[in-house]
């Protein structure tokens, strides 16, 4: 039997999201009489991550056991900017928040699947802003 890509254990998955990493916020909330009207703002930058991530690994049977995930968002850096880290806005909860659900039927049949999540923010010092996003089986 030829052994593929997609039908190998899984190892690990990495790829980079190319562009300026943006806070996914969550929206606003707004009531007319008895109706809910829910907003949503920077949604744009949520579908690009998970089209990177569906176009290169389309047909991957989903993970099924627990997950571990790795982010490093790399930010442009101001030119006034005397830290070392990137220690202002965009926060790096609200870089991540919205990335997890993107991926449910690619690299796991729920994101409920996740029992690691790292994250860091660093500039983008000698190469592109964007993210590196690894995911892979915890074992």
């Amino acid at each position: 039997m030829k052994t593929t890509a997609l039908s190998r254990p899984h190892e690990a998955v990495s790829f980079f999201v190319p562009g300026v990493p943006r806070a996914l916020s969550v929206g606003t909330t707004r009531r007319v009489g008895r109706k809910v009207y829910q907003g949503r703002r920077n949604n744009e930058w949520a579908d690009h991550i998970g089209r990177v991530a569906w176009q290169q690994y389309v047909g991957m049977r989903p993970m099924d056991g627990p997950v571990s995930m790795t982010i490093s968002a790399y930010v442009p850096r101001p030119k006034r900017v005397a830290d070392d880290f990137p220690i202002r806005r965009p926060d790096l909860d609200n870089l991540i928040h919205k990335i997890t659900d993107r991926f449910i039927g690619l690299f796991y049949h729920d994101d409920a699947q996740i029992v690691r999540l790292s994250a860091w923010k660093r500039y983008a010092d000698g190469r592109p802003p964007g993210l590196d996003i690894t995911v892979e089986e915890e074992r």
